[in-house]
């Protein structure tokens, strides 16, 4: 790659749905010093988890209150929908919608699906191939036991030729993003295709906890015509073992330990293979700390205050001068020459076991 070369801006979101909404505060800043939606500043966004939902909100061109044209919402606009939209009420033996939260009301009952993974979400008018920027959600294939990777039809460099449909698999954002918030202990979620072939998935868990190891692996697949890699992480520390006494190998702090490990390693991944990497270690406990219910702005606040007080630090105050002071280019001037597909001659009424599996 050429050094001349403008850089490939990457964006990765992990989090929870009791977390995400600081992810959405924090690019909420970045649009309002650059003057600029996510959409404009990056050329690919990675979300795994509940960042899928804040992913498919700032990349989809969805229709809110029956806006026109249909354009992504803006982080600060994303901020309300995730924290109405991610919320899961559980309810209980006498049909009563208690409320509880994700994992409070766990046992007591069925628990709705999130408001944004319905068909009535705004995010289910809309296809991933509509994405006005490259978009990529990992999942887990339970069916054939391997990754599965959701990608905009832009994010395979498949521009489609007058007269030719958008892919041969298309998917509903909200699909994406059920499947996505699917633990695999739960089962996996059926999703299906626009050519009506059916997929059993589920989150990422594991394999995807923390994106942006992925998220530079595809920047080095789909733009090596840019001459270096960007990547603004946004990933939640993990939250500190019940006792500092404690051992590593103690039951109750193994899966602290291995979340800790995962995430270094991922981003050890990451500065391996980019060359400017930007972590912002969000804070979990107890200072985004929020009632799904009402939302607690004040805790919101301060956990943005404390993430703010160490921009100079972490890169943060750099790169929003960076990018006010420069526009991303466009992404054909990086991206990787590809091959059209061609449109499939195959009747694709039959059923999903007849045509068998194929990766987007």
């Amino acid at each position: 790659m050429s050094a001349a070369a403008p850089p490939a801006r990457i964006l990765s979101i992990s989090g929870d749905p009791a977390t995400v909404a600081l992810s959405a505060r924090v690019l909420a800043v970045l649009e309002e010093r650059t003057g600029q939606p996510v959409n404009a500043l990056f050329h690919l966004i990675v979300g795994e988890g509940a960042g899928a939902a804040l992913a498919l909100l700032l990349g989809l061109a969805h229709s809110a209150q029956d806006q026109q044209p249909p354009r992504p919402a803006s982080a600060e606009a994303a901020v309300p929908m995730l924290a109405a939209g991610l919320r899961r009420r559980r309810h209980g033996w006498l049909g009563l919608g208690l409320g509880l939260g994700w994992d409070l009301g766990r046992g007591l009952g069925e628990a709705s699906e999130p408001a944004l993974t319905t068909p009535t979400s705004p995010l289910a008018q809309v296809d991933l191939s509509a994405a006005v920027t490259d978009i990529a959600v990992p999942v887990f294939d339970t069916a054939q036991a391997r990754p599965f990777l959701f990608r905009s039809w832009k994010a395979q460099g498949l521009y489609p030729r007058a007269g030719e449909g958008r892919g041969r698999h298309d998917f509903r954002g909200h699909d994406i993003l059920r499947a996505a918030l699917r633990h695999p202990v739960g089962g996996p979620a059926a999703v299906q295709a626009r050519s009506r072939l059916g997929f059993e998935v589920a989150g990422g868990g594991a394999l995807a906890r923390d994106p942006v190891s992925l998220a530079s692996l595809l920047g080095r697949q789909l733009y090596q015509r840019a001459g270096s890699l960007l990547i603004l992480s946004l990933n939640f520390a993990a939250p500190a073992p019940a006792s500092t006494r404690a051992r590593p190998y103690r039951a109750d702090n193994a899966a602290v330990w291995d979340r800790q490990g995962q995430s270094a390693l991922n981003q050890l991944t990451a500065r391996g293979m980019a060359e400017r990497l930007i972590t912002l270690e969000l804070p979990r406990q107890p200072a985004n700390r929020y009632s799904q219910q009402g939302g607690d702005e004040a805790a919101l606040d301060a956990a943005l205050q404390a993430v703010l007080s160490a921009e100079e630090s972490s890169g943060f105050r750099g790169l929003c001068h960076e990018f006010a002071a420069r526009s991303a280019v466009g992404h054909t001037a990086l991206r990787t020459p590809m091959r059209l597909l061609p449109v499939p001659n195959g009747d694709l009424s039959r059923p999903a076991g007849a045509l068998g599996r194929a990766r987007i």
